[in-house]
């Protein structure tokens, strides 16, 4: 595939990817080739087949992604699994704390709206950066007691950017990234037809199979609504196209672990 399709960047995401090592080691090699990264997206949770499998340092090309729904009991009511968030918080800060450089991401939701700041505030001083994006719906219409649409989204996206204003590159996405995560925006590039994670990403399952027409697809049974889309994968895809300087600099988080940027240049609002 990286031959046939010139891949030059991989994400592992989806499930849980710290439970296939040997995928994960077939896909640094690969990288390694190429002199590139890749990262993997993880909730975390320690795989008793494997205990001592530590992904932050497995590989030297290798970054971790958390997933991180909220602080404390929000993070395990998110994910149904009391306990889960003590598990998470601890391996962050380890791994902060023996110098690994490391991203949390939070899929946004009705239920926890009000903790993108208490998750910027808790992992500041570790300098572990955090992003976002918004739930997807799949096989059904948006739920508005879960997903953040309309003009919920609008008013979500305006709180959001107020502390991109606050925390700086605390909180890793750009403001062309916002913008364009707005519904209005989504469906000029939501869909099959002109979503730029169709265009140039290749997604597969872990046994090697493609996925149409994106990531959050899985067959027929599972199937995004591109006109609610919440993934933030596309926008760092149309940012980089445009060669927004703000997009590039969050694309290559993995390089800036702990520098500080100066938020004045948050000012300079995106336009799309």
């Amino acid at each position: 595939m990286f031959e046939e399709h010139g891949v030059v960047f991989i994400i592992a995401v989806g499930g849980e990817t710290t439970l296939y090592r040997d995928r994960l080691q077939a896909i640094a090699d690969e990288c390694r080739k190429r002199w590139t990264w890749f990262w993997m997206v993880s909730n975390l949770l320690p795989n008793p087949a494997d205990p001592d499998f530590d992904p932050f340092s497995a590989f030297d090309n290798g970054y971790v992604i958390a997933s991180v729904d909220g602080v404390e009991k929000h993070h395990d009511d998110s994910r149904k699994r009391k306990g889960l968030y003590d598990v998470v918080e601890s391996r962050l800060f380890a791994a902060a704390g023996a110098g690994r450089t490391i991203l949390t991401t939070t899929t946004v939701h009705v239920g926890n709206l009000d903790q993108i700041e208490p998750i910027l505030s808790r992992f500041k001083g570790h300098g572990i950066l955090s992003t976002l994006e918004f739930a997807t719906p799949i096989n059904e219409a948006a739920n508005l007691m879960f997903h953040v649409v309309g003009e919920r989204r609008e008013a979500a996206i305006d709180r959001i950017f107020a502390l991109k204003m606050k925390w700086g590159w605390q909180l890793n996405v750009s403001p062309l990234m916002l913008e364009l995560m707005r519904t209005r925006n989504v469906r000029r590039w939501g869909g099959p037809k002109n979503c730029p994670s169709v265009r140039y990403a290749i997604s597969v399952t872990t046994e090697g199979v493609r996925k149409s027409p994106c990531v959050l697809a899985g067959g027929a049974e599972l199937v995004p609504s591109c006109s609610n889309c919440g993934c933030h994968v596309p926008t760092l895809f149309l940012g980089a196209l445009r060669f927004d300087i703000l997009t590039l600099i969050t694309a290559f988080w993995f390089l800036r672990r702990g520098r500080k940027v100066n938020t004045e240049a948050m000012s300079e609002l995106a336009t799309v």
